[in-house]
């Protein structure tokens, strides 16, 4: 996921990650949850289920969510919706 910070100022990134669904990776551009000004921030979710069925989950970023959604199957497939989200400012 890449959050980019358009504004003069630092944003802070509170980030709130339902499960089965969890943060595997940061840039160094956001490892102490602060996006620096003109800058961009990518963050790598997985997705772990631990049962069968679907997902429906937000991400929250501060006052506003994303999305995330994944299958938990017997077979250990997985499906993938590389869809695009505009958060506006943070």
């Amino acid at each position: 996921i890449k959050i980019i910070n358009h504004d003069a100022s630092s944003a802070n990134l509170n980030l709130t990650i339902p499960e089965p669904f969890s943060v595997v990776s940061r840039s160094v551009s956001c490892a102490s949850n602060v996006v620096a000004p003109k800058s961009e921030c990518i963050i790598s979710v997985r997705f772990s289920p631990t049962e069968e069925g679907a997902f429906d989950l937000n991400l929250k970023i501060g006052d506003s969510s994303l999305p995330l959604r994944g299958v938990g199957l017997v077979d250990g497939y997985v499906i993938i919706d590389t869809t695009s989200w505009s958060l506006g400012s943070l």
